[in-house]
């Protein structure tokens, strides 16, 4: 059988394609012919991988995190700001600036990163401090799926309401934000990173 026979029998079943059957294109002109197979391949391509993107639920993880059920969230260390930059060289800095240093610092990295109004922060944290847990709907191709966060000091951590249904407060982290008020009082923002673990929630 020849390549342009081979050709046809896959035409005839590709829904992109509209067949000529005389095959008049197929001996007038093979290598339009073989053109338009190729487009036609490739719509079919990009219509799979846009299937295999479509957003999914989580799956339960397959294990806990290690054990924190006898430590008091509160209590835990608050990270610091000058664990990751030289806080001193800030002091003679704007707020614009130390946000722009704070961007770049990040891009390109695996995380997320930002800054907030001292104001408002103080907002979220006092509610946070409030009411330590909310739910998240994110929709997904069937429905919705929660994603539960806690606030613990100046972090908050997310999980799929499915881990946390079934390891409680060891549930896998899928996002845990940490927030830095070094710079509130004297330049009015607080900085902010979140580490992002793709094993444990669908993008």
């Amino acid at each position: 059988m020849s390549v342009y026979g081979s050709i046809s029998e896959n035409l005839q079943t590709n829904n992109f394609f509209f067949y000529i059957s005389d095959r008049s294109l197929q001996r007038t002109a093979p290598e339009e012919f073989l053109s338009r197979f190729e487009q036609t391949s490739e719509a079919k391509q990009k219509k799979a991988d846009e299937q295999r993107k479509k957003k999914q639920f989580s799956s339960i993880s397959s294990q806990a995190k290690p054990d924190v059920t006898n430590r008091i969230p509160t209590q835990t260390p608050q990270k610091r700001l000058d664990s990751i930059m030289k806080t001193e060289l800030l002091k003679d800095k704007t707020k614009e600036e130390i946000e722009y240093i704070w961007r770049e610092y990040f891009k390109g990295k695996d995380t997320i990163s930002g800054s907030a109004p001292a104001e408002l922060y103080e907002k979220l944290h006092s509610n946070g401090m409030k009411y330590n847990t909310f739910l998240f709907p994110i929709p997904r191709d069937q429905g919705y799926e929660f994603i539960v966060s806690q606030f613990a000091g100046h972090e908050i951590h997310f999980t799929p309401l499915i881990n946390f249904q079934a390891y409680k407060e060891n549930a896998p982290e899928c996002l845990t934000m940490v927030h830095f008020p070094d710079l509130q009082e004297e330049h009015g923002i607080v900085l902010m990173e979140g580490e992002y673990n793709s094993k444990v929630i669908q993008s």
